[in-house]
């Protein structure tokens, strides 16, 4: 049934053809099936003529396909966070799908039970997703398990046949804490992200390894935990605590030469302006 209550029967008897070949011209179905040019102006004029709309829930579900992708963060809130990140993050994958011809929905409903979490997922209403989850979050080892198809991004798991976009988080923590040390500095803090987060570990490793590299020890008080913007977890609070504290931290775990501080997120970037003098 169309939007306006015109069904495909009424479009058929306007037209003088069978409701199967109203449906062929109408949802551009490819079938071994031959529909004349006639046939396919009779259909497009009746349903002209009738103002009929296809419902496009009713024909994803007949097509088995939505040309729909769900975006998924860790947590719904990402996506009104100020995170520079996620901004980009945003332009890609609108860039991508568009280009591709599918719609980007952004999966904002939080859901406390998994679930119910991944029902509203493989409920029909999109053909796959794309994932930004933490190292240790069950969610694409059970899409796995439904067959529902997903690719992770800016993340990966220990599952074999998962699919996943990143960088190397791990080479790029070396190459900062690298250039801070050319520069002199040889106590450089460092601004990481959660403790579930695989990006944020990797760089942690990759900033402890450069430290030893070059025979220096990490020290617990150079680190710290921070949580990106936008998440609704209490860490984002409690990690980084008062600005005075924050203050005595980046000075304290660098040198006055550049006073600068090795970040890995605009929101850790976002910390440091915060405690510029």
């Amino acid at each position: 049934m169309g939007k306006n209550g015109v069904t495909i029967k009424d479009v058929a008897e306007r037209g003088g053809v069978s409701k199967t070949a109203v449906s062929y011209v109408l949802n551009g179905r490819q079938t071994g099936v031959r529909i004349s040019d006639e046939t396919r102006s009779r259909v497009l004029a009746a349903a002209k003529d009738l103002g009929y709309h296809p419902n496009a829930l009713a024909r994803g579900l007949a097509r088995r396909q939505t040309d729909t992708l769900a975006l998924v963060m860790q947590f719904p809130s990402v996506f009104s966070g100020w995170s520079g990140f996620t901004n980009e993050l945003m332009h890609g994958a609108t860039d991508a799908a568009t280009a591709l011809g599918f719609d980007l929905m952004l999966h904002t409903k939080r859901q406390d039970d998994l679930e119910r979490d991944i029902s509203a997922l493989t409920d029909g209403r999109a053909d796959g997703a794309l994932l930004l989850r933490d190292r240790d979050d069950p969610l694409a080892e059970r899409l796995t398990a439904r067959g529902f198809p997903f690719v992770q991004i800016f993340s990966h798991s220990a599952l074999v046949d998962a699919c996943y976009v990143d960088c190397d988080n791990e080479a790029g923590a070396r190459l900062a804490v690298q250039y801070l040390w050319g520069l002199g500095h040889r106590r450089i803090a460092h601004l990481s992200g959660s403790t579930h987060s695989a990006a944020a570990m990797e760089r942690l490793d990759g900033y402890r390894a450069t430290l030893r590299a070059n025979g220096v020890a990490p020290r617990p008080e150079w680190e710290c935990e921070m949580t990106y913007g936008g998440a609704t977890s209490p860490r984002s609070s409690l990690s980084w605590g008062r600005r005075s504290r924050r203050r005595r931290f980046l000075r304290g775990a660098t040198t006055r030469r550049s006073g600068r501080c090795a970040c890995c997120a605009s929101s850790l970037a976002g910390a440091c302006r915060k405690t510029s003098p």
